[in-house]
């Protein structure tokens, strides 16, 4: 467990695997390491408790931005980068770095009055201090010495006096981060939660783009984690995720996608079954062309077509831009609609829609009537229809010359006079 009870990691450290070879070039034995772990060790003194720190030790292809990687980043209270002339030349490590900027505008923000979630550690310098122009408005400390007037350099010695002196003010200056971080009042937002489904592989780009879009614009989106592996798991995860959102987003393609466990269906099918059993208002983008579209994708679209209603908007044919717009559409808050007013009159009229058995002339109960003696005593003016003529439909606003403010109320049930007053009640 993270010092922060809101974080799942206290510190994320994002290196270059070349920064971090071992005698005869053994991976993962490294300075890294040693430093992880004494970083570790020290700060957990300063906290008191254990410090939980995360980097990542598999060594990965450059083109595939990991999802527990993301996650890590996302459940991260601080960003400790070790810059060096390897790490300037990882798109890997520039992921992560944008990604944790991204991440931490939903926890509180990267920057947090003149504190930044970030500190930089320098094992080895870039040529004419470059490293110090890389998160340029957060700490750093450089873990090597240089002669003056040189560009020789050396890594400080992980047992020596001035290491252990940098390491113990590093840890001091990210404890003061954490108290910052705690202390920061809770960020308030009156913007959507939006459950952006995970999408077959061919779409990840596609799909980050819709969420680095939701990200700037403030929403917060689920799942915040990758989904578990099996499907039983994913419906707990998502019943949960789906009743904090107002929108669901699905992002299907030429491919059907993987099958969690325990389920014949796609991560992307399950996703969207889900979300349409629960009802909640969906935006579905498919980017597909017919003859390039697997078997069984085919017949789940098919299936998606079929069972249309008007919680969902199907966009086909469209780019990713055109679903950004129609999901922030769908999203933007509606203002209430403005009620007209007669001109130099305050008073607000009701037209009071009832059924002919409701109507006061024709029921010996008079529901209606109870009911306009009920909203009389509300301060409301309200105007009944004359019996036994046709009632106007229902949801129009304007009602002659003289209620131009006219809003339509609906009557059902029994009302009831409440004993002792004019005023009625619902039974």
């Amino acid at each position: 467990m993270a010092y922060l009870p809101s974080f799942d990691n206290d510190i994320f450290i994002s290196y270059t695997h070349k920064d971090n070879l071992g005698p005869g070039a053994q991976p993962d034995t490294g300075w890294v390491t040693r430093f992880h772990l004494d970083l570790q060790r020290r700060l957990t003194e300063v906290l008191g408790v254990h410090a939980r720190i995360w980097r990542d030790k598999k060594l990965r292809g450059s083109d595939d931005f990991s999802d527990e990687i993301f996650a890590q980043l996302k459940g991260s209270a601080v960003f400790v980068p070790i810059p060096s002339p390897g790490y300037l030349r990882s798109t890997w490590c520039q992921n992560e770095l944008e990604e944790f900027q991204k991440a931490a505008l939903q926890s509180g923000g990267f920057e947090i009055g003149k504190v930044v979630r970030a500190v930089k550690v320098v094992k080895t310098p870039l040529a004419q201090g470059q490293h110090r122009n890389i998160l340029s408005r957060c700490l750093g400390y450089e873990f090597f010495v240089q002669e003056p007037d040189s560009s020789y350099f050396d890594p400080l010695p992980p047992d020596g006096k001035d290491y252990e002196q940098r390491l113990s003010r590093l840890a001091q200056d990210i404890a003061h981060i954490f108290e910052t971080i705690e202390r920061a009042p809770a960020a308030k937002t009156s913007k959507a939660t939006v459950y952006l489904a995970e999408s077959s592989s061919d779409l990840k780009d596609e799909r980050r783009r819709v969420l680095d879009e939701l990200v700037a614009q403030g929403y917060r989106v689920l799942p915040e984690a990758p989904l578990p592996e099996h499907a039983s798991d994913i419906g707990r995860e998502m019943e949960a995720a789906l009743r904090q959102s107002a929108l669901a987003i699905h992002l299907t393609g030429p491919r059907y996608g993987k099958r969690p466990e325990g389920t014949d269906q796609s991560i992307v099918a399950l996703q969207y079954e889900l979300a349409r059993r629960g009802g909640l208002q969906r935006v579905v983008w498919v980017a597909t062309k017919p003859e390039d579209t697997e078997a069984p994708q085919a017949a789940f679209l098919e299936a998606l077509r079929a069972g249309l209603d008007q919680r969902v908007d199907l966009l086909e044919h469209k780019t990713i831009e055109d679903l950004k717009d129609v999901v922030l559409a769908r999203l933007a808050p509606r203002a209430p609609e403005p009620v007209a007013l007669v001109e130099g009159d305050d008073l607000c009229r009701i037209y009071l829609i009832c059924d002919q058995e409701d109507n006061p002339l024709d029921s010996p109960t008079r529901p209606a009537l109870h009911l306009r003696d009920f909203l009389f005593d509300a301060g409301f003016e309200v105007k009944l229809p004359v019996a036994g003529k046709p009632r106007p439909r229902a949801g129009r606003r304007t009602i002659g010359a003289s209620s131009r403010s006219a809003t339509p109320w609906c009557c059902t049930g029994d009302w009831r006079r409440r004993p002792g007053s004019r005023s009625s009640y619902p039974s």
